[in-house]
């Protein structure tokens, strides 16, 4: 079992740095852990136990999705029996998988200058699970408030990507920061109006557009693609904005896109059917290159898989559906059940079964989560994400001597095997 993690000193206090108008994204690092990462509250405990009852869906898809640059690690040693699961890691150009260093335990160490000890700052992680990026916010003061935008890697620690003073008469939106499947490109709501991103996608504030908001962001995995919703609040109909690197902006008077597939081609979000006859509120699926759009799709939510195909969603209280493309695949938990997070093809999903955590793939069925993973005594977590490959968990941890913490896990060596 390797030990925790121990506590990185960050370079400066952010007091002592002062507020800045904008400081530029430090150079980023390339490895990183699974899906955004809510955060939450920590208190369940993932109980050991023996696997559960395997599961009745039907076998997930085999094929490779094209154009993904990034994968799995290889199997160690030689002789040993090939992993019955494989995910890509899609978006990723130097992404790192968690099976090259599987049984990992490793705690997220705070941002010094914190408002408390519990604040929630971590908003995303990169979708190979090594990367966590976040932002917090100091008490404003008569003049203005500071965000801080920061980011930690386990093989790199802790950094300060912005430092963004955000004066109180223009206080716009909450910031907010994402990472792509390996980190290399950030995308920033700053607070003060603007969107940022790495790759030159974001928009500068406009003072003569002070209302204008940047609502609900999301970051294609690939980092080549930002969707917003966007408008002046209570003056004209807001709308879907979509940007990308390789396609000219596009834009719909529909509600926010939710997901975007890995190379942000295709949008899913909710639309309340203002410029369509439809039953509201109603899942779309958007092809932004080419603005097609197609608002009676039967997708039951609108959080797409990073393969663009893939929704997972809670068919009835003790089943998870799994659909593609109008066919949906049913697994039946035994127990209520919820799924929390998925990889790259929804072949691995993390659920919550009855308040235990499980891992389910369709060769294996459903196993407790603390039989894949080496927690150390003491600890209990909230796991709340998974990479895409899923090898690494994420989520929020507890011990005695630190009631709230993040934290990233992988899987043991022979999780899939």
């Amino acid at each position: 079992m390797k030990s925790l993690t121990s506590r990185r000193s960050w370079p400066v206090t952010f007091s002592a740095l002062g507020f800045l108008p904008f400081v530029g994204l430090l150079p980023k690092h390339c490895d990183g852990p699974g899906p955004g990462d809510p955060g939450g509250a920590a208190g369940w405990t993932s109980s050991a136990g023996e696997a559960g009852q395997p599961s009745s869906a039907a076998g997930a898809p085999t094929g490779e999705a094209g154009g993904d640059a990034g994968g799995v690690g290889g199997d160690s040693g030689s002789g040993s029996a090939p992993d019955r699961v494989e995910e890509p890691l899609l978006g990723c150009l130097t992404g790192v998988s968690g099976k090259t260093t599987p049984g990992v335990f490793e705690v997220v160490p705070p941002p010094l200058d914190l408002p408390a000890p519990d604040y929630r700052w971590l908003t995303d992680w990169s979708g190979d699970g090594q990367t966590a990026v976040g932002v917090f916010t100091n008490e404003g003061d008569t003049e203005a408030y500071g965000a801080f935008f920061v980011s930690w890697n386990s093989s790199a620690g802790a950094a300060i990507d912005a430092k963004v003073r955000i004066e109180k008469a223009g206080y716009q939106e909450p910031p907010t920061s994402l990472a792509s499947c390996d980190a290399s490109v950030r995308a920033m709501v700053l607070g003060e109006g603007s969107l940022w991103t790495t790759n030159g996608l974001g928009t500068p504030a406009d003072p003569n557009m002070s209302p204008l908001f940047h609502d609900d962001l999301v970051l294609s995995e690939d980092g080549t693609a930002i969707a917003y919703f966007t408008g002046i609040r209570d003056q004209v109909r807001p709308w879907a904005e979509w940007r990308s690197s390789r396609g000219d902006t596009g834009s719909l008077l529909l509600d926010p896109v939710h997901s975007l597939s890995w190379d942000g081609f295709t949008a899913f979000g909710t639309s309340i059917c203002y410029t369509h006859t439809c039953e509201a509120p109603k899942t779309y699926r958007w092809n932004p290159p080419g603005s097609g759009e197609d608002v009676t799709t039967t997708a039951p939510t609108p959080y797409v898989a990073a393969d663009g195909e893939s929704i997972v969603f809670e068919f009835d209280p003790t089943r998870i559906g799994i659909w593609r493309d109008g066919d949906v695949e049913t697994i039946d938990c035994s127990t209520s059940c919820q799924p929390i997070a998925w990889s790259s093809r929804a072949q691995v999903l993390l659920v919550n079964r009855d308040g235990d955590f499980a891992i389910w793939t369709e060769p294996h069925g459903f196993r407790r989560l603390s039989t894949l993973l080496t927690i150390p005594a003491g600890w209990t977590i909230v796991p709340s994400g998974l990479s895409l490959d899923g090898w690494t968990v994420t989520g929020t941890a507890a011990s005695a001597d630190t009631p709230f913490a993040y934290f990233r896990a992988t899987l043991n060596a022979d999780a899939f095997r």
